[in-house]
């Protein structure tokens, strides 16, 4: 699944319509899973707010967050030191960064959050680099 998240400098919040971005999205995922040959296509879910989200998050369920690599917050190794569950979630924060508040609501849940080295990534470029490096952990491709 594709859950999009509402936070603080969220595209579609700064429009005020997020139909259109679900439909771009829909085609992306569409289109992705054509040159893929992918057998089935991952749910896009309606946006929620980051707190909704997060209250709804399983016990069982792992769940990272990347964050940029300037900020002062502590990251966890786990990520590429444990097998992940079944259940995983991958957070990825939107273009302009998570805000102080969404930070301190990530830390104060049961988040593990992770860097990628020194580079700030856009939220593309960290979707695809958090996914290849879990598959790589799970041994799969």
């Amino acid at each position: 699944d594709i859950q999009l998240l509402v936070t603080r400098y969220c595209g579609f919040r700064r429009k005020g319509n997020y139909r259109k971005h679900m439909e771009r999205y829909e085609r992306i995922i569409i289109n992705g899973a054509k040159q893929c040959s992918a057998m089935w296509l991952p749910r896009l879910k309606e946006p929620v707010p980051l707190a909704e989200f997060i209250e709804g998050l399983s016990p069982d369920e792992s769940v990272y967050c990347g964050l940029e690599p300037e900020l002062n917050h502590e990251s966890s190794s786990v990520f590429m030191e444990e097998a992940a569950k079944p259940d995983l979630t991958w957070l990825v924060g939107p273009e302009g960064g998570w805000s102080e508040e969404e930070l301190k609501l990530i830390e104060s849940s049961n988040i593990s959050t992770v860097r990628f080295g020194e580079l700030t990534m856009t939220t593309r470029v960290a979707c695809i680099a958090g996914f290849a490096a879990l598959l790589t952990r799970l041994n799969r491709r």
